[in-house]
């Protein structure tokens, strides 16, 4: 599934287990949108909201190695701070991807590059092969695209600033953010 499949599917996991999660759409529709979960956790004694992305299998700390607060990201990122966050990458294994046969694979050779398997061919006719989206290989897909839209924007040609254009996903997570980034900015 895509991003959005991801991401809802993450949040309903985390609530099942007692967590209060959301899911945040950011982006520029046209350019790049990508949805991720968050979740609200206790970190020494303070209740805060991270990002959780189950698509790229990564979250964000401080430079001090310290979970971050979603709007905290979105403070650094509102000051031009991205040296300030740094992204951990999970090492998950490699999940499956459905695809049509009809499909183009060059189309998803970020998730699943020329090189792979041929894939197995189900009963359904959908061919299933192994992912490897990861950070590296989202940004070297769309990160040329992304960054040439931020620039354009007047921001720094990192695709972490793709965070200060919140579209949807939970209205009061929405509107929270676009006030800690000031929407009028954007």
């Amino acid at each position: 599934m895509w991003c959005d499949g991801a991401a809802r599917t993450l949040e309903g996991l985390y609530e099942v287990l007692g967590f209060r999660a959301y899911t945040v759409d950011s982006g520029k529709v046209g350019v790049m949108t990508h949805v991720v979960t968050l979740v609200d956790i206790v970190y020494e004694a303070k209740e805060i909201t991270v990002v959780e992305d189950p698509s790229l299998d990564v979250t964000y700390v401080d430079d001090e190695g310290r979970p971050l607060d979603y709007y905290g990201l979105l403070s650094l990122l509102s000051r031009g701070e991205h040296d300030r966050i740094a992204i951990l990458q999970g090492e998950g294994a490699a999940p499956d991807f459905l695809m049509h046969p009809d499909d183009d694979r060059q189309t998803y050779d970020h998730l699943v590059p020329q090189e792979a398997d041929s894939g197995k061919v189900l009963g359904s006719g959908l061919v299933k092969y192994r992912s490897y989206l990861t950070l590296s290989s989202f940004e070297a897909k769309f990160g040329t695209e992304i960054e040439n839209f931020l620039a354009e924007e007047g921001l720094p040609r990192e695709c972490l600033y793709l965070f200060l254009y919140p579209l949807g996903g939970d209205p009061a997570i929405v509107r929270k953010a676009r006030a800690q980034i000031g929407v009028s900015k954007r």
